[in-house]
């Protein structure tokens, strides 16, 4: 991604058979879209990070998905 400050952050597929993920372009210093594209039916979770050591290593969000 394309942060504009020195600070990674990664998403993590539970199950990548249900569901793609691709990052947009930052809107903003704190907002970036992230892309989901159903693949099949399934329940899955992404979730969302910090990476590199920087930023609160516990923050996560966690982004249930229901593809039906």
């Amino acid at each position: 991604n394309d942060c504009p400050r020195p600070i990674t952050i990664y998403y993590e597929i539970e199950d990548s058979d249900i569901v793609s993920c691709e990052w947009g372009d930052f809107t903003s210093k704190f907002t970036v879209p992230l892309r989901i594209c159903a693949l099949e039916r399934g329940t899955t979770e992404i979730e969302v990070r910090f990476a590199d050591g920087k930023g609160n290593p516990d923050a996560v969000a966690t982004i249930h998905v229901n593809v039906s």
